[in-house]
């Protein structure tokens, strides 16, 4: 089945599974007015049998949103179609 926040993210290749995550943090400093993320993406491949597994953070993405699936998934796809 293929489900999930980084659905987008399948590959021609191969099946990966893996966990997107979206942090806020800087919740101490009240004078911030602008939120601040970390995205990640912590997964392995091939799904069905495993040989790899990466873990990939951004931290304060500056573009494309702040997601894990969306800006931390993409990099494990290309560094998963590298291997």
């Amino acid at each position: 089945m293929k489900t999930g926040t980084a659905r987008k993210l399948q590959s021609e290749f191969f099946d990966f599974a893996g966990k997107t995550g979206t942090a806020r943090f800087g919740y101490a400093d009240k004078s911030e007015k602008v939120k601040r993320y970390n995205g990640s993406f912590a997964g392995y491949f091939p799904a069905d049998n495993p040989k790899y597994s990466c873990i990939v953070m951004i931290y304060e993405p500056k573009e494309d949103g702040y997601y894990g699936g969306t800006v931390a998934g993409p990099v494990f796809k290309a560094i998963a179609e590298q291997c």
